[in-house]
Formats: C-alpha cells, sequence, structure tokens
C-alpha cells in the first residue's frame, strides 16, 4: 500500500494503523481486490460503531476499524451520506482502493 504524503495528519495516521488489516484482508481474497473499496474509520466514531455493530473487528488498542465493501455497494452508499461528489469519485477510480473517513472528511487512497 502506497504512503500518501498528501494526506491530512489525521487520515494518515489512521491508514497507517489499519495497513496491516488490510493486508491481511487482501491475501484471503480468493480473486483480485480490484473491486473492493476498504472503509476506514475511527472506531469511536458513529461510522466506526456502525461498521462494528455490523460484525467487524475491533483490536482493543487500536483507534481504526476496517470494512470491505464492494465498490457497487460503497458507491450505492456514498450517494445519501456523503453527497453525489463522492459516489462519482468512487465510480470514476478503478482498482482497490481505501477510503479512510476522520474528522468528518473522506480521503480516498488507491491501494497498489
Amino acid at each position: 500500500m502506497p504512503e500518501d504524503k498528501t494526506l491530512p495528519p489525521e487520515h494518515a495516521v489512521l491508514l497507517a494503523e489499519a495497513r496491516g488489516g488490510i493486508e491481511r484482508l487482501v491475501a484471503r481474497m480468493k480473486g483480485p481486490a480490484d473491486d473492493i473499496l476498504f472503509l476506514v474509520a475511527e472506531a469511536d466514531s458513529a461510522l466506526g460503531k456502525a461498521i462494528i455493530g455490523l460484525g467487524a473487528p475491533r483490536h482493543p488498542e487500536r483507534r481504526s476499524v476496517v470494512m470491505p465493501l464492494t465498490r457497487d455497494d460503497a458507491i450505492r452508499a456514498a450517494g445519501p451520506l456523503m453527497g453525489p461528489g463522492m459516489s462519482e469519485k468512487l465510480a470514476a477510480h478503478r482498482g482497490a482502493a481505501v477510503l479512510v473517513m476522520a474528522s468528518g472528511s473522506a480521503q480516498l487512497v488507491p491501494l497498489r
């Protein structure tokens, strides 16, 4: 996964923390991760609590929680939650990616 120096510090910290979990999820996949979007959020945020409520594990010493979504599910969910601009951005991006949610904003990072 690339190091992205352009991420705001809060997003970069969550991405760095979640990196190992994302890499383990990718390694366990039977096929390519091209149509997967990994959603990373602060575990104590409303979104993080919802992700944990859906069954994602939470590491007690980490602030981040990770949930894999299909690209289609991510696009459908992004519209009502984040507006049409984010839906369009997700639809235009090809390949696996990580959507890092922190401090009320989202940053899309390609997964290579």
